[in-house]
């Protein structure tokens, strides 16, 4: 009977085992969901509205840089097709990064109505005891924070509006009208796909390097046609150990892999893999830069409680 229970045990930690290293789920929970007869394995994919929100808040927090072993301070996610719960590491300096890149500001003076907002138009919050809902008005999906004290997220939040009172939209109920036009027009010109933001923050961890710091930037861009997405660590797993992750794995995407260039496995400096996604005319490129091991050094601990004493300033 025990090995009976040994050996499903395994074959369970086995089949979750690229879950668990793209969104840094324990195996408990992710046996939870095999129990119940769902599939522990697979990624669920974000509904469109759902979707659209994880990409812009994805493309915002991806400038974090390299000041934690957690990519954009993310230490779990639990996906779920309407909702994406995400654990932040426990630190104010995140919490303060994710507030001031996603809460919307009205930005003066500019030429396209696209940049009439800075973070992230129509977002919302609500807190509760445990996490911060973070939402759009009328529209379908959240995300949900959560993995520290949420009176910082109001805190820091208040620190905002204090500081830009007239700019500060993120605490009226609705859209403002300026946050309308500028994501009816950037709806209208953009070519970005919310799905493939949506797909890599779902899977951002398994970016994570064996070092102290990670470095991962996520961006878009467009040349005609075609659309390429970037996909970058500074000091990420081998290429050969990521594609599977993102095109015919487990909790893979469809995407197929054209070319290789990977020098990861003989601990050389730089390589790439460039993937065609769901759309032809869609390139996703991951480049891992081995730029050397980064790590948290005394000057960087000492940054780091600076930014905890700001962030509450």
């Amino acid at each position: 009977m025990r090995r009976g229970n040994s050996a499903m045990t395994l074959h369970g930690m086995n089949s979750t085992a690229s879950r668990q290293r793209c969104t840094g789920e324990s195996y408990q929970s992710l046996q939870a969901l095999l129990v119940a007869g769902e599939d522990a394995c697979r990624i669920p994919a974000a509904l469109p509205a759902q979707a659209e929100l994880e990409a812009a808040i994805a493309l915002r927090v991806a400038k974090m840089g390299g000041l934690s072993k957690h990519p954009w301070g993310i230490e779990k996610l639990v996906p779920r097709a309407d909702q994406l719960n995400v654990d932040l590491l426990n630190e104010p300096y995140v919490v303060s990064y994710w507030a001031e890149m996603l809460l919307p500001r009205l930005v003066d003076d500019v030429c396209d109505v696209r940049d009439a907002i800075s973070g992230v138009g129509g977002l919302r919050y609500r807190s509760s005891s445990s996490a911060v809902r973070l939402f759009r008005p009328g529209m379908v999906g959240s995300v949900l924070l959560k993995g520290f004290d949420p009176r910082w997220w109001e805190r820091i939040a208040r620190r905002i509006y204090e500081r830009e009172p007239r700019t500060a939209v993120f605490v009226e109920s609705d859209w403002s009208r300026r946050e309308r036009a500028a994501g009816r027009a950037s709806r209208e010109s953009s070519v970005m796909d919310p799905a493939i933001a949506s797909a890599l923050l779902r899977r951002v961890r398994a970016t994570c390097g064996l070092g102290e710091a990670n470095g991962t930037d996520v961006w878009c861009s467009a040349i005609g046609h075609e659309t390429f997405w970037t996909l970058e660590a500074t000091d990420g797993p081998a290429c050969s150990e990521l594609a599977p992750l993102l095109t015919d794995g487990p909790t893979g995407l469809g995407w197929r892999v054209n070319t290789f260039n990977c020098l990861c496995e003989q601990g050389r400096d730089g390589c790439s893999v460039n993937m065609t996604a769901w759309d032809e005319s869609v390139s996703v490129r991951y480049l891992n830069l081995r730029w050397g091991r980064l790590t948290i050094t005394d000057q960087t601990r000492a940054s780091i409680a600076e930014m905890n004493r700001m962030a509450f300033r």
